[in-house]
């Protein structure tokens, strides 16, 4: 029988969010948990020292012996200075979702990050000298440094166009999104069984994994977010938001919201 226990664990930034969380006696996998919440409202690679959470979730135990992180119920992540509440809510039959105080779906039409969390950014975009020609010129995309064989998410829904070897960017995937939107995914080591030219994937979708095939000096995932066929930096986007809360459930999401509310503002300090 697995027991359930409530728990909520504050902390503020001074190296990592996973040492504050160890640091904290709270289980580092609540770190990855956070990311999941808020995929699509805070890139975890950006995060900075004095940025401060709390979290308001369920821990489970077998007997006396800890098994794992359960839901997270709430939690009010300040980044950069802003914060971000997430509220859990149940407004589907199959699964919930995460809304802030106004109501608003924090997830997003796009991902902020196309790996979970075991990476860090290499190179962002913009002027550098190249790694392997050593002039300077423009980088069109975001390095993040990780393990071969670090799986690739599709940072959204859309249709494969390419599926192969591209030139420098060794073994590629191009996603389709619509007409507007498209994302690129270089230097895999190898691609996902079923990622193929054609193949229609949802967001958060394994497409690949992290390799170093191609023009690179080491393992990570080189992308790209193209709008209108142009390179842009994905980290200065407006993204598209998600689906509102349906009118109908709001007033329930207003009761849920509100105890939540009364739990966290109990541990700002």
């Amino acid at each position: 029988e697995v027991k359930t226990e409530i728990k909520t664990a504050t902390g503020i930034i001074n190296s990592s969010l996973y040492q504050t969380l160890v640091n904290a006696k709270v289980s580092p996998v609540l770190a990855i948990e956070m990311a999941n919440v808020y995929a699509w409202s805070i890139d975890f690679y950006q995060i900075q020292v004095k940025d401060s959470f709390i979290v308001h979730f369920e821990e489970r135990y077998v007997g006396d012996e800890y098994v794992g992180i359960g839901k997270i119920y709430a939690a009010s992540f300040t980044h950069k200075g802003k914060v971000i509440n997430a509220f859990r809510f149940k407004e589907n039959e199959n699964y919930a979702d995460y809304f802030d105080e106004n109501g608003n779906n924090l997830r997003s039409a796009f991902l902020k990050s196309p790996l979970k969390f075991d990476a860090r950014i290499s190179s962002g975009f913009g002027k550098r000298k190249h790694p392997i020609s050593g002039k300077w010129k423009t980088h069109k995309g975001t390095d993040y440094a990780a393990r071969t064989g670090t799986p690739i998410m599709t940072t959204a829904s859309g249709t494969i166009t390419h599926a192969s070897r591209k030139g420098g960017y060794g073994n590629c995937v191009i996603v389709k999104h619509n007409d507007k939107y498209s994302t690129l995914y270089a230097h895999l080591s190898k691609f996902k069984s079923g990622a193929k030219k054609g193949s229609y994937v949802k967001q958060g979708d394994i497409i690949g994994y992290v390799g170093s095939t191609g023009y690179a000096t080491g393992p990570h995932l080189h992308y790209e977010f193209m709008l209108y066929g142009k390179q842009v930096d994905h980290r200065k986007q407006e993204l598209p938001p998600s689906l509102p809360l349906k009118e109908e459930n709001k007033e329930e999401f207003e009761k849920v919201r509100n105890e939540y509310i009364k739990i966290l503002e109990n541990f700002v300090k």
